[in-house]
């Protein structure tokens, strides 16, 4: 790895994560690398590639500097789709967060964007909500 900064994403093929990809401005300055749906990638040469758990380590303990953008989710107001938001939301986020615990965190940016899809109070009382 060369002495750019590490660009974790969370969420990196899902619509803003892939949106990012195609900005050179981040490309260019950072080493890029992430997770969706238990898989994880890096960017290598503009195209994403599936690497093992193996390599995400390596490449993790590896940064000097580490810069986490959060975009994973995982939304439903289905009251059976509440354990699936539960780990997808929560339990993921507290995994993630753990991972990282002991490594050179810079900065962490969170994103969510659900309420720029409705103003619906219901979503307020939702789980989603809560796991967030």
């Amino acid at each position: 790895m060369d002495t750019k900064s590490l660009l974790f994403i969370s969420g990196i093929t899902g619509f803003i994560g892939t949106s990012l990809l195609m900005n050179n401005k981040i490309t260019n300055k950072f080493e890029i690398i992430g997770c969706s749906s238990s898989k994880n990638y890096k960017l290598t040469e503009e195209k994403l590639v599936e690497i093992s758990s193996e390599k995400m380590e390596k490449y993790l303990n590896q940064a000097n500097e580490i810069r986490l953008l959060h975009l994973a989710t995982f939304f439903s107001m289905d009251k059976e789709d509440d354990e699936k938001v539960n780990a997808a939301n929560l339990t993921f986020g507290i995994n993630l967060l753990e991972k990282l615990q002991n490594l050179p965190i810079k900065k962490i940016i969170y994103i969510n964007t659900i309420f720029t899809l409705s103003d619906e109070k219901e979503i307020l009382n939702s789980k989603y909500v809560h796991t967030k």
